[in-house]
């Protein structure tokens, strides 16, 4: 279940629910959380960390509800969209959509099987919302120093802006993940990545990844 609107996250019209597939039930913890969110100062918190925490939350139902062999695959996938100012509105004059997406078995096999990112710590009632998702950034982030622009894709469920003069730099991350490991499902992603980048670069524009 996500809180979601205008790029995955709240909307103007408040909240929005959209709710797990059938297979999950939600249980009377994420039940709360989510009366919590709706009811209460949870609203205080920004939008985005809101919606990492209830992802959090589903992730970890679902994954009890999982084997063993597909526990810790994440779910979600972010668009690639290539725009001349990532960061501002879509304009069709310049900008445009691609028709591939980085899927979350995709990211959790590059991120988790083959550059070891973990996690992070879980959620504790009474932590802050706000230092809890910074806190979970940083430790992804610390965990790959050497790859600091596949550091800004920490979770399926963010948004990430790439600026022109950075997509060279984010292609040579790629090119060297690629090269160490054999690992199918990763490949796959960082096959979609450099052509993404490829894109770009031919068409001098940024990158952006919409969370879906």
């Amino acid at each position: 279940m996500r809180i979601c609107g205008a790029q995955g996250y709240p909307s103007q019209n408040r909240f929005r629910v959209r709710f797990p597939a059938p297979s999950i039930k939600l249980n009377n913890n994420l039940e709360s959380l989510f009366r919590l969110a709706i009811f209460s100062d949870f609203w205080r918190c920004e939008p985005e960390n809101l919606a990492l925490l209830l992802h959090e939350e589903l992730k970890s139902q679902a994954n009890k509800n999982q084997t063993d062999s597909a526990a810790g695959i994440e779910s979600g996938r972010q668009d690639f969209v290539l725009k001349l100012d990532p960061k501002a509105p879509f304009d069709s004059n310049h900008d445009r959509r691609l028709e591939i997406f980085l899927a979350g078995p995709e990211w959790s096999a590059i991120f988790y099987t083959v550059l070891g990112c973990t996690g992070g710590e879980p959620f504790v009632a009474g932590d802050d919302i706000n230092e809890w998702t910074e806190r979970h950034r940083r430790e992804f982030q610390r965990a790959i120093p050497h790859y600091p622009m596949l550091g800004r894709i920490w979770d399926t469920y963010i948004n990430v802006s790439y600026q022109a003069e950075e997509i060279t730099g984010l292609k040579n991350e790629c090119l060297k993940v690629k090269a160490s490991t054999s690992n199918a499902m990763a490949l796959q992603g960082l096959d979609k990545l450099i052509y993404t980048c490829d894109e770009a670069l031919k068409s001098g524009l940024g990158l952006y990844l919409a969370a879906d």
